[in-house]
């Protein structure tokens, strides 16, 4: 990590800072431990990386993000950024009518968009583009972000990573509380033994919004707390079929 941040920093493009403005001061991104993180600041203006929000890079130490760069599964990205985001690991996708859940590659192409910025927007320059860009699987991640949460959970400090935001929009946005997604998933070996029971405390704890649904009785639209019985009827909400 000390090689790659010392070689930015020569770069003079980026220097070294104590933290995002926006997050000093605010406990839920606060490093509170022993193990430093590593902020920069870009010294560039009117760049690809300050118009996309980007401006601030951060480096977690492994032992601190508890995700090892060389041990960790890896997934091959077209860029860095995702200017319409999609899910690459399609079999986490588990409504096989995509009646609701993640957008995949290919319908995000079928509304004329693309999901990676421009030419001049993209993480890779022009002169490099067969430099492969790597980012852990989900397996990894979540995995690592169970590991930050229950490390939290036993020493109430934080790394600042946002491991509850994180674990919950895994949840939120893969559909993880939706009982054929939750039963695939705690079914197919993706998660640790030792991640096991908080995954199934942290979905079973996990409550959606209230759904409008439409009442043909009363031809009106009504709130369901059942999120899945609102969009799929009572049989769909415990099935994957149509």
């Amino acid at each position: 990590m000390e090689t790659i941040v010392d070689a930015l920093v020569i770069s003079k493009q980026w220097t070294k800072c104590d933290a995002r403005p926006a997050y000093a001061g605010v406990a839920h991104w606060g490093n509170e431990t022993a193990i430093k993180d590593i902020w920069l600041e870009a010294r560039f203006a009117n760049t690809p990386a300050t118009y996309l929000g980007f401006a601030h890079l951060r480096f977690w130490p492994e032992e601190l993000y508890q995700l090892s760069v060389t041990d960790c599964q890896e997934l091959e990205v077209p860029d860095a950024f995702a200017l319409n985001p999609v899910q690459l690991e399609e079999d986490y996708h588990r409504d096989p009518s995509r009646r609701f859940g993640p957008h995949l590659t290919d319908s995000v192409y079928a509304f004329g968009l693309s999901p990676i910025p421009g030419p001049q927007h993209r993480a890779r320059s022009l002169s490099h583009q067969n430099l492969p860009i790597f980012i852990p699987t989900l397996q990894s991640h979540l995995n690592s972000v169970l590991d930050q949460y229950r490390a939290h959970t036993i020493t109430g400090l934080s790394i600042g990573s946002g491991t509850a935001a994180h674990l919950k929009n895994y949840i939120r946005y893969n559909l993880f509380d939706w009982p054929p997604a939750r039963d695939w998933l705690l079914g197919s070996g993706r998660i640790e033994a030792r991640n096991m029971e908080l995954v199934e405390e942290r979905i079973r704890k996990y409550k959606r919004k209230p759904a409008l649904s439409w009442e043909k009785e009363t031809g009106k639209y009504v709130f369901v707390d059942n999120f899945f019985e609102a969009v799929l009827g009572p049989v769909g909400a415990n099935s994957a079929n149509k």
